[in-house]
């Protein structure tokens, strides 16, 4: 079927490279277009936003926040956090960790261990239905993943205007540019993570920047306005 088709759509600049050379597919047959979000449904944040959420999960409006929403499974680099969290948890002693996302149990009863060992500073809350508050209570995302397509949660948290640490691997290098609404950082160094995370919980202004960035290229690129009328351009074309 894939060697019958006219034309191919890849969600991300990894995707089409990986259509090019394991597919043998022609470049001028492919387009890049990323799946669409309802921005509508993750409003950007603000300072009174967050406070205002903080202060109704018990949390003093000044301690900063730390948010990983996904599966908690090992190729989202669970471990990886832990580590972080361990280099932050030392630097910040009172901010918090939030895990949101249900998973494995044995992963998710570690994180609550190493809360436990860390002053219980690590918020595991599980699968929900509506992340929405978590991603506008945060202060900076975190995305430590080894494997992505185009990380769904990475363009909720961008368009809530969470300015987000990520691997740099593919999907996350097609929205998060380097300094300018965020960082990409090898995804097994700890320590890289928690430098670049210490830059924004240090910066109000920089995360301000970085997260206005992110929230207006999401809704410039994966909003559902944006893409099905390019979609159709594309099907209408072919």
């Amino acid at each position: 079927i894939l060697a019958k088709c006219t034309h191919y759509v890849a969600t991300t600049k990894e995707i089409r490279d990986g259509f090019i050379e394991r597919g043998g597919i022609a470049p001028e047959k492919i387009s890049i277009l990323p799946h669409g979000n309802d921005t509508a449904k993750y409003p950007q944040s603000n300072s009174a936003r967050r406070r205002e959420l903080k202060i109704s999960h018990g949390v003093d409006p000044n301690q900063r926040v730390l948010l990983f929403c996904a599966r908690v499974v090992k190729d989202k680099g669970v471990d990886t956090l832990q580590d972080v969290w361990r280099i932050l948890h030392k630097k910040f002693p009172d901010a918090l960790l939030y895990v949101v996302g249900g998973g494995l149990n044995e992963l998710l009863d570690e994180l609550r261990k190493t809360s436990a060992e860390l002053d219980d500073s690590i918020k595991v809350i599980g699968e929900v239905d509506a992340p929405q508050e978590f991603y506008q209570m945060a202060d900076v995302y975190i995305f430590p993943s080894r494997h992505e397509g185009l990380p769904t949660s990475l363009l909720e948290a961008m368009a809530s205007g969470l300015p987000a640490v990520t691997s740099d691997i593919g999907g996350c290098e097609d929205v998060i540019q380097n300094d300018v609404n965020g960082y990409r950082v090898n995804s097994e160094d700890a320590a890289a993570f928690a430098e670049k995370i210490s830059l924004v919980f240090n910066d109000d202004e920089r995360k301000k920047i970085f997260g206005n960035r992110a929230a207006k290229l999401i809704c410039q690129i994966c909003d559902f306005a944006t893409v099905i009328p390019k979609l159709a351009e594309i099907i209408a074309t072919e």
